[in-house]
């Protein structure tokens, strides 16, 4: 009698391959919240590299730059204008960069962009000392967190007198 080849997986074989996919599963998943706090940390260098920005513009023109950092429709923009107050509408808000998405939240002194009547903030330079304008308190900060983790932040100090910010 002839006896026949096996030829299939067995129990373990088929254990082992479930187990080797429910790894990579797992290790995608976990991937994506570090692209959201990679996407913060990229949000809080562009609002740093923006106000470096505002500051040389205002130096080297001899009109004032204001910098506006505002939130339409689930999104977060930098704009650059003459014009010392801001509001995003239909019609305007893709004139800024955007910086930000719906997976992060942006606080202004621990007010949240997006919640403010006005959704902008708009932020000066003085010509003659560099200080910052338009920033109510001695120094202010600028919070990107991502929306699923409040606990994790990227903020930016803005020291107003000086026109001194840095990433904390």
């Amino acid at each position: 009698m002839k006896k026949l080849g096996n030829s299939g997986f067995t129990l373990i074989e088929a254990m082992i391959a479930m187990a080797i996919i429910v790894i990579m599963i797992a290790g995608g998943v976990s991937g994506f919240g570090f692209l959201d706090l990679a996407n913060a940390s990229k949000c809080s260098a562009k609002i740093d590299t923006g106000l470096t920005k505002l500051k040389s513009q205002n130096m080297s023109k001899t009109s004032s730059v204001y910098m506006h950092l505002y939130y339409y429709d689930n999104d977060y923009y930098i704009l650059f204008n003459d014009s010392g107050t801001f509001s995003p509408t239909a019609a305007n808000y893709s004139e800024g960069e955007i910086v930000g998405n719906e997976k992060l939240r942006i606080y202004f002194d621990n007010q949240d962009l997006s919640t403010i009547p006005a959704k902008c903030v708009s932020i000066g330079v003085r010509r003659k000392d560099g200080a910052f304008t338009n920033t109510a308190t001695p120094t202010s900060s600028i919070k990107v967190v991502r929306a699923s983790d409040s606990g994790t932040a990227h903020e930016i100090t803005l020291v107003t007198s000086t026109g001194k910010h840095f990433i904390d």
